[in-house]
């Protein structure tokens, strides 16, 4: 960020940066941060490709798209190298997430609207870059002076990453789009297990830059499905967040082309998270309105309604339609309560509770009591 007063120092500068850039990345994650950086700067600042590009040159050399980059000889931190009173401010403004790449980019349009003194200046400069490859080369070099401000003898590698890296790469990038599929719309939002095999690769929004795997034992919620068969997937993530990512729908529903059915349950029936039915999450109740999306040997997947949304699950199919047997039909003298511990708790007369005895009623879930 600072200029590099002598030689000496720029090649400091230089080891050093490399050296971070290879100690805390890989190219997997810087592929996935260029694209969000990338993003944001045509979504969220207006920018055109060829200014993108310009700011997209600058943060490889300073960081290779790193937000925990750190070069020690400077102080400096994070995508754009922050450092003194910037870096200060920075940690002001988001105290708690400073290192995170949504919060250096945040900071980085506050500085560009005017909380860096050239700022404005920057902005300006970028907002009238022309579209072309020496646009490109020319954001970068503005961006270099005015915002970085860093050793001029730096700024051929950061025109030349814009110009012949970058352009190339967004000047024919087209975004995809996203269409909900009206089939899923009740069940946005739903609760599940994967049901692959195994561990799968999920993707950024252009379904090809990869940051990691979901794995069998995840438990996730589908944001949205679409019509081009993927879906929107908050999963957890090794640094103990929550990651938004994309994927196919049949990592999760067996079968997606299946028509959806329902059913109402008559008996208690017990919810797995795969189709092995080896693994109990939930339970389904009687009288809870089920809906179908395809079987796979003896087990049926379905959307299971749970506290407003659905979960996602398997259930035996011999289970789906079968009538509640003779000691769960509960006959006259039933009275059904609402309490904190049961979702479906029933007070017996002492007669009943020697037919319904305990250990049957249990069976089902429920709690009798003479």
């Amino acid at each position: 960020m600072k200029l590099v007063r002598n030689s000496i120092s720029l090649v400091l500068a230089m080891i050093l940066a490399v050296s971070v850039w290879f100690s805390t990345s890989s190219v997997t994650l810087a592929d996935s941060n260029e694209l969000i950086v990338y993003n944001y700067l045509k979504d969220t600042l207006g920018l055109n490709t060829a200014a993108a590009c310009g700011v997209l040159g600058n943060i490889k050399v300073e960081s290779g798209f790193s937000p925990t980059a750190y070069n020690s000889y400077e102080n400096a931190w994070g995508l754009c190298q922050w450092e003194g009173s910037r870096l200060t401010n920075l940690k002001n403004k988001y105290s708690s997430s400073w290192k995170t790449i949504n919060s250096q980019l945040a900071f980085l349009k506050w500085e560009l609207e005017g909380g860096d003194c050239y700022g404005k200046t920057t902005y300006n400069k970028l907002k009238a870059a022309l579209n072309t490859d020496d646009g490109a080369s020319e954001a970068a070099y503005n961006f270099a002076k005015y915002f970085e401000r860093c050793a001029a003898s730096t700024y051929s590698s950061r025109q030349n990453y814009a110009k012949n890296t970058f352009w190339p790469k967004y000047s024919k990038y087209v975004p995809i789009t996203f269409t909900s599929d009206s089939k899923y719309t009740s069940f946005k939002g739903c609760k599940a297990y994967p049901c692959a095999a195994s561990k799968f690769r999920c993707y950024e929004s252009d379904l090809s830059t990869s940051p990691g795997y979901i794995y069998t034992d995840d438990y996730c919620t589908i944001s949205d499905f679409y019509t081009n068969g993927y879906c929107k997937v908050e999963c957890p993530w090794s640094d103990g967040s929550t990651k938004t990512v994309y994927t196919e729908i049949a990592n999760f529903i067996k079968s997606p082309s299946t028509s959806i059915g329902s059913f109402t349950a008559k008996i208690y029936m017990n919810l797995y998270s795969t189709a092995s039915c080896s693994t109990q999450i939930y339970r389904v109740y009687p009288d809870d309105k089920c809906y179908t999306i395809g079987t796979s040997g003896s087990a049926t997947q379905i959307f299971m309604p749970m506290n407003g949304t659905y979960v996602l699950g398997w259930v035996s199919t011999s289970d789906i339609g079968a009538s509640p047997s003779a000691t769960e039909t509960l006959s006259a003298g039933l009275t059904a309560l609402s309490t904190s511990n049961y979702a479906k708790c029933y007070t017996l007369t002492a007669s009943q509770y020697n037919v319904y005895t305990s250990s049957a009623l249990s069976t089902r879930g429920y709690e009798g009591t003479a």
